[in-house]
């Protein structure tokens, strides 16, 4: 993304570049940084192992905090539910840490969706525990990566990291959880 946002800044350079095709280019530059800006912070939470102070975290209001962060990505055909089983649901954890894994969870729900995706989250308590799922209608996980797609530096997107997931395992992990991939008939959960 660095050498595709340098590319694109040196094209505002020119002297010929008119005000449509500036505006175009400079938000392909931004977007790059953005897309930089993500893989940085992927790195500097796996690196860092997702720890913080803990404090008490009401389960439904980290939900809305996915939704709202979701919200510019969703359109009339991708769209997402988020449904709360157990109001008054809460965790001791790292606010900022949670959102960040649930949200990767429901962006790679997304991404794998397409322009028609359907991303459920769901939270229930079950025996004593948080259970936070994200389902989406995808095509699922390729057989041959189920068993790596935790791993650190895994990935079968072109242009990804492998961070994404491997942040996201991190997260549940110090937070004395898992994180776990189930096949559904159709997407993953």
């Amino acid at each position: 993304p660095l050498a595709a946002a340098l590319l694109h800044a040196s094209r505002l350079a020119g002297e010929h570049v008119g005000d449509d095709e500036r505006r175009e280019v400079a938000g392909k530059v931004v977007g790059r940084l953005r897309h930089l800006e993500g893989l940085v912070a992927d790195m500097l939470a796996f690196a860092r192992g997702a720890g913080a102070t803990l404090v008490r975290c009401d389960v439904g209001a980290l939900l809305e905090g996915v939704a709202h962060s979701l919200a510019p990505r969703l359109t009339e055909r991708a769209r997402l539910t988020i449904r709360t089983h157990a109001p008054g649901l809460a965790v001791r954890g790292n606010p900022d840490a949670l959102v960040g894994a649930i949200l990767n969870l429901a962006n790679n729900a997304l991404d794998a969706a397409g322009p028609d995706a359907l991303v459920e989250i769901e939270a229930r308590e079950r025996g004593g525990w948080a259970e936070i799922r994200v389902r989406d209608n995808g095509p699922g996980v390729p057989r041959e990566a189920r068993e790596r797609i935790f791993e650190p530096f895994y990935t079968t997107r072109a242009g990804g990291t492998g961070l994404g997931l491997a942040v996201v395992r991190t997260v549940a992990l110090a937070h004395g959880g898992a994180v776990e991939l189930e096949e559904a008939p159709r997407g993953a959960s």
